[in-house]
């Protein structure tokens, strides 16, 4: 016997047996599964703080655009340029930031997703967690779609 496998066994291991490296590999093949769940899990959170993060830019710019708007016809019987190019840049800067978060939360899934495939595939169906789609991505959708609306609103408006 080598001298190593003597020296863990007088400290109390298990000598390694023929289900020894199975056990260890089971073991590994499952601490995998839920790195990739927890990478997807964190994924959906950055997915939501990119949401957040659009939408306050996007309503800032509305509210920005609105409320100045409003101001200056009331008062000075015109338009203000620089409320509108102000609005018009926070919804700007807040759609580029919704586009540019779906498309790097899209690339990232879709890698998380074929390594989780191909585990499923080596492990087998019942040993791994199921991917499951988030709503993340209709609510991200969904703001897209009406911040293009308002800013297509703005734009066509007369100045």
């Amino acid at each position: 016997m080598p001298a190593g496998a003597e020296a863990s066994r007088e400290a109390g291991e298990a000598a390694p047996g023929p289900c020894s490296g199975r056990a260890s590999q089971e073991s590994e093949t499952v601490e995998l599964a839920y790195a990739i769940e927890r990478a997807l899990m964190d994924a959906d959170r950055t997915m939501l703080q990119i949401i957040a993060t659009a939408l306050s830019m996007i309503g800032m710019g509305v509210t920005i655009y609105s409320f100045f708007t409003g101001v200056a016809t009331r008062f000075a019987g015109g338009d203000d340029v620089l409320a509108r190019r102000i609005g018009l840049a926070l919804l700007s800067l807040g759609l580029v930031l919704l586009i540019t978060g779906i498309g790097s939360q899209v690339r990232y899934r879709f890698a998380l997703i074929r390594q989780h495939k191909v585990l499923r595939r080596l492990v087998g169906r019942s040993a791994t967690p199921r991917y499951r789609p988030q709503p993340t991505f209709a609510i991200a959708a969904a703001l897209l779609l009406i911040g293009s609306f308002a800013l297509a609103t703005i734009l066509t408006q007369q100045a």
